[in-house]
């Protein structure tokens, strides 16, 4: 009876935390623009079957991603166990009976007790490479630590909690046990009172730490344990590249182009923010990074998702004249210019990322701003763009010398085809457009 109280009571705490914690960051991606992300769904099942639950492009980085894989199937494998745990509490001797005398429930108990000690395996790799002297891609991060170390408590105190089940009922055969059967035997030669004790403090210590654990996912980057699974659902299906046809009205009296601040975001683009697990994949093949400019996708996507954060409550009032006065997401104290003017746009970033985070249409949209309604522009594009004005061509050579690269080459023209009266009365067969670099570079 204690025991159901004392978990109903942690249950009610933690929950209504955790509600306190979505609903305003579930809210603001309802008050955000629209984005049409529902159709294809059967492409986007495969998809989250084959990214999200598959981890396809984990194994790229072998050690690193096999770990990964390890501590995700651990998870997901384990979820069941922690059910049963909470049910405990309500049912201890029914729990018991299903791990102890039916033979799904020792299968089961057998799985888990394998997939723990995978997690363990891959939760140890992953602090050593966050703490070893040499940094990694991921860098040193606390948070990262402690989520880890919170992760072997669960998989540890479930293998202690388990063995005191198996002293309780005088358990002899442990064959179904092993992780379980390896704490009993740690914990047993102090005797059976307090082995119990022990295992009973390992079994609250588990519930806490689940709850606790939930409720620390909304508050940072391991948010895309929640995230994570709904944002490869609602990727882009188009080519990489493609770039979004602008809507634009021509008798607007006062257009809006690209995206100037928070409210200009869509729903999809805070959710990439959510699901950013910030492990420097992006960086990997990046030119920006690989060439120290001012350009880093992780750190954007913690800016875009900070001044998300401070707009929170503009953003779900629902007031278009508070929102029209937001500040600028290009500007002091959120995004620099240099940033956005640093991307080659080659989508390197959104190739490698687990979770499928568009970068290259944000740093787009902002840009359109940028250029075409403040007309800011970065001096290497203003010269280009002056060019392609006035001659047709970045370098703004005279578009008369287009052709010189053809000089002394037997090289047919369009232009001696349609003058050709007989050849005029059908197409060419094949036309090759020499574009601006084969013709002046």
């Amino acid at each position: 009876m204690m025991s159901a109280i004392a978990m109903t009571l942690m249950l009610v705490a933690s929950l209504s935390c955790f509600a306190y914690l979505m609903i305003p960051r579930t809210k603001v991606l309802l008050n955000l623009q629209p984005d049409a992300r529902f159709d294809q769904v059967g492409e986007r099942i495969k998809s989250v079957v084959k990214f999200a639950i598959g981890q396809w492009r984990m194994p790229r980085e072998p050690i690193a991603g096999f770990a990964h894989i390890m501590i995700f199937s651990g998870f997901m494998v384990v979820a069941l166990g922690t059910i049963l745990h909470i049910a405990h509490a309500y049912a201890g001797n029914l729990v018991d009976s299903f791990y102890l005398e039916t033979g799904f429930g020792k299968l089961y108990a057998f799985i888990k007790d394998i997939f723990e000690f995978l997690v363990i395996i891959g939760v140890s790799y992953g602090i050593w490479r966050r703490l070893k002297p040499t940094p990694s891609r991921v860098g040193r991060s606390a948070e990262g630590v402690f989520v880890l170390f919170m992760i072997m408590t669960l998989m540890l105190t479930d293998f202690l909690a388990f063995a005191g089940v198996l002293i309780q009922y005088e358990v002899v055969d442990t064959t179904w046990y092993p992780g379980a059967a390896l704490a009993k035997g740690l914990i047993q030669p102090l005797g059976n009172d307090t082995a119990l004790m022990i295992a009973n403090g390992a079994y609250w210590v588990h519930c806490f730490a689940v709850l606790l654990f939930l409720n620390f996912l909304p508050l940072g980057k391991h948010f895309h344990v929640i995230t994570g699974i709904p944002n490869v659902f609602f990727r882009s299906l188009t080519p990489y590249g493609q770039v979004a046809k602008m809507e634009i009205d021509l008798e607007d009296e006062d257009p809006s182009f690209g995206m100037r601040s928070t409210a200009d975001l869509s729903w999809k683009m805070v959710l990439d923010t959510y699901s950013c697990t910030e492990c420097g994949r992006c960086t990997v093949y990046c030119p920006t990074v690989l060439t120290d400019k001012p350009l880093a996708h992780r750190a954007l996507n913690l800016s875009i998702k900070d001044a998300v954060y401070e707009d929170l409550e503009t953003l779900t009032s629902g007031d278009a004249e508070k929102k029209a006065e937001l500040p600028d997401l290009v500007s002091e104290g959120r995004i620099d210019s240099e940033t956005i003017w640093a991307c080659t746009t080659c989508g390197s970033c959104e190739q490698e990322c687990p979770v499928f985070i568009e970068n290259v249409p944000r740093i787009i949209q902002m840009r359109q701003h940028k250029v075409m309604m403040e007309g800011d522009i970065s001096p290497e594009l203003q010269r280009a763009f002056q060019g392609m004005e006035n001659n047709s061509n970045p370098w703004g050579i005279g578009f008369d010398k287009r052709d010189e690269w053809a000089e002394g080459l037997e090289v047919p023209r369009m232009a001696d085809w349609v003058s050709n009266s007989d050849a005029s009365k059908e197409n060419p067969p094949l036309l090759f457009w020499v574009g601006c670099a084969g013709s002046f570079d």
